[in-house]
């Protein structure tokens, strides 16, 4: 797997594809305060919760550009569909 990262194969692409699921959505109920010289960024501690998201994200290991997508619904089809989506962001003769 390592050689493929360090070598890849003359006009291929290698992306490193991993999922992070449920992650919370928050919304801060305080805007952010700006960060003054001498003090740093202060947010509230209390929060609204909006469920959760799956995220998934694809690193080309030659470019480093990165593909992501999100989803609502934590279903295996999502994670599935990904590497259509990696597809159609890719160049077509790699």
């Amino acid at each position: 797997m390592v050689g493929l990262y360090l070598a890849p194969p003359a006009n291929t692409a290698v992306f490193a594809v991993d999922e992070k699921p449920q992650i919370q959505a928050l919304e801060r109920t305080a805007p952010v305060l700006p960060t003054v010289p001498g003090t740093p960024e202060r947010r509230s501690f209390d929060y609204v919760r909006h469920g959760t998201v799956d995220l998934f994200a694809a690193l080309n290991t030659a470019t480093g550009k990165v593909i992501g997508k999100l989803s609502a619904q934590h279903r295996a089809v999502d994670f599935r569909d990904f590497p259509d989506e990696i597809d159609r962001q890719t160049d077509p003769g790699q």
